[in-house]
């Protein structure tokens, strides 16, 4: 609120990967900030690493997301804001789309809601350009 036209990328939904404690923890200070500000600027979301299956678990560091986590990273995300959350993918243990198949299989999002955030085109809020390319990922 302080930083007028404020830009910011919230990667991994602000955590480092994974979904833990500290992720809740930054993603409920901000909700708390929009509920008391609904003009903090263009901050957007992305859930790039956040969904963990067993492939990527790493035991005792980066621990598989379970079914409870998942319902919470959906409401969470729903309080951010559809609008506000894009899907990315710099998860370096497997494709953008098997990553993406990880996400569908375990946030219980309404197909609706997943194609808003696969859909959200932020190029004009974060760069001042509607001119922007579309990404198409195809599950095989």
């Amino acid at each position: 609120a302080k930083t007028p036209g404020l830009k910011l990328d919230m990667v991994h939904l602000g955590g480092w990967g994974g979904f833990d404690q500290a992720t809740e923890e930054v993603i409920s200070t901000f909700i708390e900030e929009f509920e008391k500000n609904k003009d903090l600027g263009s901050i957007v979301f992305d859930i790039s690493g956040v969904m963990v299956t067993e492939k990527e678990e790493i035991p005792g560091i980066l621990p598989r997301t379970t079914e409870e986590q998942g319902e919470r990273i959906a409401d969470y995300i729903r309080a951010l804001g559809i609008e506000n959350v894009v899907f990315g993918s710099d998860w370096i243990y497997c494709s953008p789309a098997d990553y993406l198949s990880y996400v569908e299989e375990l946030l219980p999002l309404s197909e609706e809601e997943m194609e808003q955030i696969l859909s959200n085109d932020i190029t004009e809020r974060m760069f001042g350009s509607s001119k922007s390319g579309t990404l198409t990922l195809k599950n095989s």
